[in-house]
């Protein structure tokens, strides 16, 4: 039995392998996390970072079994990926699946436009994307808003991550968090980083867990809950300032 690294009321880190430590949870209502899929082929800077995605899937398939099973029935997953992975995660989905006739697939993929580019070429990357995994059971309710397109805008400065190379919007996560889940339902997010999800669940009241291999992002992640609950604002910039973010943009 893996204990928590860090506990606080409705928050629960671990600091392991998110293999050793699934079996021991409780099934949980909301998968929602930012996988590792840049370390073997899942990237989308162009022709020379293309690897073989074999181990990939394997790995993947060992995590999905595994997340499978610690899912409730009703419970959705909400995934980063990019073009290439999206497809992956379909795949593995079906492979990993216990009965082939109630499985998860990926039925749709959210598209998070930064506002700001970022690596890539010849074309710059802008988009963060995040595929949508529902099993049969599965169910929105009404917490998503009628006629909700599948891209929204939130500004997130790219290359600027002070937590984490691969850091996401708070404010993303809480939409997700949001659209996907009850009040009283828990939260998993089990490849945690410095904790952007959990500060999210944080901001709402919400119950999470969240589950990464290296310490330095737990000891991150611990200090970004603990300097309380956070009110995201819209970021507002000066005229000089904005006209700047514009030319990067291109736009």
């Amino acid at each position: 039995m893996i204990k928590p690294y860090y506990k606080e009321e409705g928050i629960t880190i671990y600091c392991a392998d998110c293999r050793d430590v699934l079996p021991q949870l409780e099934p949980v209502d909301l998968v929602l996390t930012d996988p590792p899929f840049a370390f073997c082929g899942g990237i989308s800077n162009g022709f020379a970072s293309r690897a073989d995605s074999q181990f990939f899937e394997c790995w993947l398939k060992e995590i999905f079994t595994l997340l499978h099973k610690k899912s409730t029935p009703e419970s959705a997953w909400a995934l980063w990926c990019d073009w290439r992975t999206a497809a992956i995660y379909d795949e593995v989905l079906g492979a990993s699946a216990e009965d082939y006739y109630d499985q998860r697939r990926v039925t749709q993929v959210v598209i998070h436009d930064r506002e700001m580019v970022g690596m890539g070429s010849p074309f710059r990357n802008q988009t963060d994307w995040i595929a949508i995994i529902r099993g049969k059971h599965t169910e929105f309710k009404n917490r998503i808003p009628k006629n909700q397109p599948n891209i929204f805008r939130e500004y997130w400065y790219y290359g600027k991550h002070t937590n984490h190379p691969s850091e996401k919007s708070p404010e993303v996560g809480k939409k997700f968090i949001v659209w996907l889940s009850d009040q009283d339902g828990t939260i998993l997010d089990p490849f945690m980083g410095s904790g952007t999800i959990l500060v999210a669940a944080k901001s709402l009241g919400r119950k999470v867990i969240g589950i990464e291999i290296e310490q330095k992002y737990c000891d991150i992640a611990i200090e970004r809950l603990k300097h309380g609950v956070f009110k995201f604002e819209e970021r507002k910039f000066s005229a000089s300032k904005q006209e700047e973010i514009n030319i990067l943009a291109g736009i």
